[in-house]
């Protein structure tokens, strides 16, 4: 194969995925017109979610390294994951990871009818950190790349989607912001099922 040292950077290739999905989103309210799962109302919140999705690719994942031969990394994958928690925590690299999932717990309840408390909230949080962490160690073992995984990580952006889906709760006790979420909300979240009444509301945080 050679000697092979590519690297791809985020921009080139998150912000064409970015907008070719919501080209996507409006053909596909043109063609449902004002449907409730595709319709134009699920057109902001779609968009915003899938731009934090590229934004959270970008940071995890690029510039993507793809090296063979004298060029590759030549640390064996599996000590490229750090298992020990807490002891080995980084406190910059901790606090950007809990600010970059702030904004999951605050999407989650937009567009999903089953995050309805904090627990269920730091679960996902720790489930979509694991993803991203098994990612990034496939890409150090399919390509050679220097990424690798820390167990802290799994826990700060846990920690992370908490802090947002906690900040979602408070603001949700004002009826202004609640009104106008759950009409942004997509069908069938834990937004859109809520009546709008504080007494309610005030459930989903048990």
């Amino acid at each position: 194969m050679g000697d092979i040292n590519y690297r791809l950077e985020a921009l080139p290739v998150c912000t064409p995925l970015v907008v070719l999905f919501f080209g996507f989103l409006i053909l596909r309210a043109i063609r449902n017109g004002s449907g409730p799962q595709w319709g134009w109302r699920s057109i902001p919140i779609r968009t915003v979610t899938a731009t934090y999705i590229a934004g959270v690719a970008g940071v995890t994942f690029f510039p993507f390294q793809i090296a063979y031969g004298k060029l590759a990394d030549d640390m064996a994958w599996y000590n490229q994951i750090n298992w020990i928690p807490v002891l080995t925590l980084d406190v910059p690299t901790a606090v950007l990871n809990v600010i970059m999932t702030v904004p999951l717990g605050v999407l989650l309840p937009f567009v999903s009818g089953k995050v309805t408390s904090p627990r269920r909230a730091l679960a996902y949080g720790a489930a979509f950190s694991l993803a991203i962490e098994v990612a990034q160690i496939l890409g150090c073992v399919l390509f050679n790349n220097y990424r690798g995984a820390d167990v802290n990580d799994v826990l700060t952006n846990a920690l992370g989607c908490l802090l947002g889906y906690s900040l979602l709760q408070l603001t949700l006790k004002l009826s202004f912001p609640r009104d106008v979420f759950s009409r942004l909300a997509l069908p069938d979240s834990v937004l859109a099922r809520e009546p709008h009444s504080p007494t309610r509301v005030n459930t989903i945080a048990v």
